[in-house]
């Protein structure tokens, strides 16, 4: 089919949260903005403007075809509320959690086994409604020895039911992804619920855009995930090209054009291999009746174009309905013409031999004047000539009468003149058989073309003048009579008489070997003809997409240098280049001497990072106000994750920010980062199944609410304790000052812009809480201009320092106030951490 030309609005969205174009972002395209691209391509083309035409037209039936559809990924960006599982890999109960959907951090920490992962895949389960990766990769079978060892199973051990359900949010709507597992671990059922501002519940299709959002923007990042998938160059390519968020308007433009020209060419495949197929049947029946009919020869078909009227081919051909329509000449046809011009001769003599009269048309007239006449005055002066004539009715009469005596010859010559003009058909039939077969000598074809000449002449001037004996007529008739009566007309009618019925069996024959050949046609010719206009638009196509996979690359890969930067300069390792085929990934990396390095050269840890930078270069594009990361700092060093919380940190600033990990430096530093940051601590229960979420606070009031615990509920002293209540105390109020004082060197260094690593790593070769202290005091004095907080908390526990470290090594002081002592080192923990450096 050809395109024709026919003429997707997002949702008002709050400038706070709306989504930047896919100019500034790597946003997923939509009908509109490629309809952009192909009119910009198509201004600079010279040869192709037919494709891009085409492909522009394509595209505007597209968008109008979807401007009424009820897509989730346009408009204001999806928040986070909460989620639910039930029967989903570690629990077998059902969980339930809410998340605070506004821009900040939470952390959720717990140990190894505590269900962290559970949470992240129940979310990513949830909104993709599949149990694998985001994108379709096949997966090896056992039949093929390469059963995959480490997939997961889905659905819980002892679980009656399996489901997973999230819920987002943005400005008055909700949007409710639930899908729910088989026995087997496999998705049954998946469906998304959209509650509209106006209150309305829609079942919506999270197919095809859904998808390729989640693709290009993928809101779960599960390290261990990515890492067992991609390794080698086409997980890679497809890695990346997923990242670009090209989107699925993209994808279905590229399928719809592959198809609609792949049907096209299939079409006109058809029609070549039944055009050469009907060749070879017509020329087996024409070498068959050259064989036979010797003296008879047909024309040979003149084959038509794919844009030609098959019909009109037929006519031309003497093919329509197996040569029904074809001239035939019978020697019946000759003798009737013979007959018809001697008719028409001897009425000819007999009107000559008679008087000369008036016109016999006005006749009728005249006997109608004579009746009046003698009626009304027959002695009246005549009423042509109005002259006083005494006689003129007397003449009136006798004319009157000769006419009616001569009415039959008249009648006789209008009857042989009508029957000639029919009968003189022969004449033009004879000149086209003639005309085609190859037999024919040139003089008959002479003879006979003059001869339907002559005939066509006389069928005119009968055509004017009616069935009357007319000068033009009779001209006409003797030319004829003259022309029909040569030996060379005689014997080219006598050919025509024999090899017409020869040429109309042997059309019929041509005709019934095309049978194939014109179903073929009458069914694929409308597909078939735009042929080479798929072909040039599908290499518009072609032009577009690699135009725009070369752009988004490029801004993609400043994007993801960028990231790779903040997570590994310090390291010298750079992104120089992407460079993406349909089937690998070729990317430059570079360490800071400008030397290439090869990807099997970075650590475990510099792997993590450089996997991890492109995912956060595209968070902001996409339509999730959210970034989940299950497990981000495997491998890293404290560098690492000081510079990936100062990443995150970044990016909460505009989005929640969700943290699974298991590494209390992480929760460190983001909380010392975070302006809005909560932390969760997460559990399970093995026996039961039961994953447990409470909120946790920073690590140095967790210890001090324990202190407090143990002066509240702890039993009376034993003699043979191997720690007396004093130590055990002091000793968490030490530890307490010990990750305060960690606190407060963190926010520090961040906010003077020192090298947090380095400065951690001064303070923690220090080996007791005085020297600690000691160096946080003198850190902060050496650059700060306004008031150190380490004076004010040695006001509040200087005094009680020197025991607390002491407790750690066994030495006990004399009983005193423990809660006393819990108050001033909670009072001095809160003033360290809570301190703003400006």
């Amino acid at each position: 089919m050809t395109v024709m030309n026919n003429q997707t609005p997002d949702a008002a969205v709050p400038e706070s949260r709306k989504r930047s174009g896919a100019g500034h972002k790597l946003s997923l395209l939509t009908y509109a903005d490629l309809a952009e691209a192909a009119a910009r391509m198509q201004a600079g083309a010279t040869k192709t403007k037919a494709g891009w035409e085409n492909l522009r037209a394509l595209l505007n039936q597209l968008q109008g075809e979807n401007s009424g559809a009820l897509d989730p990924t346009q408009g204001e960006a999806w928040s986070i509320k909460g989620l639910r599982l039930c029967g989903f890999q570690g629990t077998t109960s059902e969980l339930s959690m809410t998340i605070d959907p506004s821009p900040g951090i939470s952390i959720y920490h717990g140990p190894n086994g505590s269900g962290k992962s559970t949470i992240a895949d129940g979310i990513r389960t949830a909104m993709s409604g599949k149990t694998g990766w985001w994108t379709e990769v096949a997966a090896p079978t056992g039949r093929s020895k390469f059963d995959p060892l480490w997939e997961k199973i889905n659905r819980a051990r002892d679980s009656s039911k399996s489901w997973a359900e999230v819920t987002l949010v943005r400005t008055g709507e909700e949007l409710t992804l639930k899908c729910v597992l088989t026995d087997g671990g496999e998705v049954s059922d998946a469906y998304g619920e959209w509650k509209t501002s106006s209150a309305e519940v829609r079942r919506v299709d999270m197919g095809s855009t859904w998808r390729h959002a989640l693709e290009g923007h993928p809101p779960v990042f599960s390290y261990a995930e990515v890492e067992r998938r991609v390794q080698q160059s086409n997980d890679l390519q497809r890695y990346i090209a997923n990242l670009l968020a090209l989107g699925g308007a993209f994808t279905h433009l590229e399928a719809l054009v592959s198809e609609l020209s792949e049907a096209a060419s299939t079409s006109k495949k058809k029609i070549d291999v039944a055009l050469r197929d009907g060749k070879v049947r017509v020329a087996e029946v024409d070498r068959l009746f050259r064989l036979k009919e010797p003296a008879v020869d047909i024309e040979d078909v003149s084959w038509p174009e794919i844009t030609d009227s098959i019909e009109g081919w037929l006519i031309s051909h003497k093919l329509v309905d197996g040569g029904l329509p074809t001239v035939e000449v019978t020697s019946a046809d000759v003798e009737r013409l013979r007959l018809s011009l001697s008719s028409v001769d001897a009425a000819f003599q007999k009107l000559e031999g008679v008087p000369e009269l008036t016109s016999p048309r006005i006749s009728q007239h005249l006997d109608a004047l004579y009746k009046d006449a003698v009626e009304v005055a027959p002695g009246s002066a005549c009423p042509v000539c109005n002259s006083a004539v005494d006689n003129w009715v007397q003449t009136l009469h006798e004319n009157v009468e000769r006419h009616a005596e001569l009415a039959p010859v008249h009648e006789e010559m209008r009857d042989a003149l009508s029957e000639l003009r029919d009968a003189s058909a022969v004449v033009s039939h004879v000149a086209e058989v003639l005309e085609l077969i190859h037999s024919s000598s040139g003089a008959h074809r002479t003879a006979s073309a003059s001869a339907a000449a002559v005939a066509e002449r006389l069928r005119t001037a009968m055509s004017y003048h009616g069935s009357r004996p007319a000068l033009e007529v009779r001209d006409a008739f003797l030319a004829l009579r003259n022309s029909t009566n040569t030996a060379g007309w005689g014997e080219a009618s006598g050919v025509a008489v024999e090899a017409s019925e020869v040429t109309r069996k042997w059309l019929r024959e041509r005709r019934g070997a095309l049978e194939n050949f014109l179903h073929v046609w009458r069914t694929e010719q409308e597909t078939a003809k735009e042929s080479a206009l798929w072909q040039e638009t599908k290499k518009c196509s072609t032009t577009l997409a690699d135009k725009l996979r070369k752009e988004r690359t490029e801004r993609f890969k400043e994007r993801a240098d960028k990231r790779v930067r903040q997570l590994l300069e310090d390291v010298g390792i750079y992104l120089n280049g992407i460079h993406l085929t349909t089937t690998r990934a070729d990317v430059s990396v570079s360490n800071s001497s400008g030397q290439e390095l090869q990807l099997s050269m970075l650590s475990a840890g510099q792997r993590n990072a450089f996997l991890l930078a492109p995912l956060l270069s595209t968070a902001e594009s996409g339509p999730f106000s959210f970034l989940i990361l299950d497990d981000p700092v495997h491998a890293f060093d404290e560098i690492r994750v000081d510079r990936l919380a100062s990443v995150l940190v970044d990016l909460s600033s505009e989005r929640r920010v969700i943290v699974f990990t298991h590494d209390e430096r992480l929760k460190q530093h983001l909380l010392a980062r975070a302006v809005n940051g909560q932390a969760w601590r997460v559990s399970r229960d093995v026996e039961k199944g039961e994953i447990d979420i409470e909120s946790t606070d920073e690590m140095w009031r967790v210890l001090l609410d324990d202190a407090r615990n143990i002066v509240t509920w702890a039993p009376r002293s034993s003699p043979t304790a191997y720690l007396t209540e004093g130590q055990v105390v002091r000793g968490l109020c030490r530890q307490a000052v010990d990750h305060a004082l960690h606190s407060c060197v963190v926010r520090y260094s961040l906010a003077r812009g020192q090298d947090v690593a380095r400065n951690l790593e001064s303070i923690d070769l220090l080996d007791n809480t005085l020297k600690r202290v000691a160096f946080a005091e003198g850190l902060i004095n050496a650059t700060h201009a306004g008031k150190n907080p380490i004076d004010e908390f040695n006001g509040i526990c200087g005094p009680y320092l020197r025991g607390w470290n002491k407790a750690v090594h066994g030495s006990d002081d004399a009983k005193a106030d423990l809660n006393l002592e819990i108050d001033k080192a909670r009072e001095g923990c809160a003033l360290i951490t809570g301190w703003v450096f400006s």
